[in-house]
């Protein structure tokens, strides 16, 4: 159990998911769900409410400053970033085009874990709130992934399973195997098509037997 700062807004569904997450790593202070203006969905926080939502707001700023500067050097739309300073580490990841959540941590408590488990929760967040997972979201999973037999590559995968929702898996337009990937393991990687004409690629984390939607080009 962690040992919450006093409220200054009712429970939500949401406030339940973000405690889950500050529960997970004794590093993470506060995290705070924003909408594009930098207003408070949701929070749960163990330093002062107003001053995480201060830090939400303004790391929705700092995001609305950088973006345009990204798209000038063409490295496509910005999903996350962190900030490391003495007292504390930032981190900011886009929910969607929208929603953003907003983590402060101790000093060094941003790292590749934190990122995963940020991915994460802006998945559940997604969930709860009913809303898709935007075109720029790079790591989306684990994923439950309904596979069929293939020819060519032993198996594939045919559908997406999110609770009750399934998402087909129209085509198949590729697959190539690359090392050193998550953890550090071996990755199928499939190229594919859902019936809308979206294409990205369904990685399968061969050694966890986990699998991740990565966007073409990862």
């Amino acid at each position: 159990m962690i040992q919450e700062a006093p409220r200054d807004q009712a429970e939500s569904s949401f406030t339940r998911i973000i405690r889950e997450f500050l529960e997970k790593d004794p590093r993470y202070l506060g995290c705070i769900f924003v909408d594009r203006e930098g207003e408070c969905v949701d929070y749960c926080s163990l330093i002062d409410a107003y001053e995480l939502k201060v830090i939400g707001a303004q790391l929705q700023v700092v995001l609305a400053n950088l973006r345009p500067h990204l798209t000038k050097l063409v490295i496509g739309e910005l999903e996350s970033f962190y900030v490391g300073a003495s007292k504390g580490d930032l981190l900011l990841r886009r929910v969607d085009e929208e929603y953003s959540l907003a983590l402060l941590t101790t000093a060094g408590g941003v790292d590749e874990h934190t990122l995963e488990e940020a991915s994460q929760l802006a998945q559940r967040l997604r969930e709860e709130a009913g809303l898709e997972t935007p075109y720029f979201d790079s790591i989306d999973g684990p994923l439950d992934v309904a596979l069929r037999e293939s020819i060519g590559y032993g198996y594939a995968p045919i559908a997406i399973r999110r609770g009750d929702s399934v998402t087909v898996v129209a085509d198949v337009l590729g697959y190539f195997e690359e090392h050193g990937g998550i953890a550090g393991g071996p990755l199928d990687c499939f190229h594919v098509r859902l019936e809308d004409g979206v294409e990205f690629l369904l990685v399968r984390d061969a050694e966890n037997d986990r699998w991740y939607r990565f966007p073409l080009g990862f």
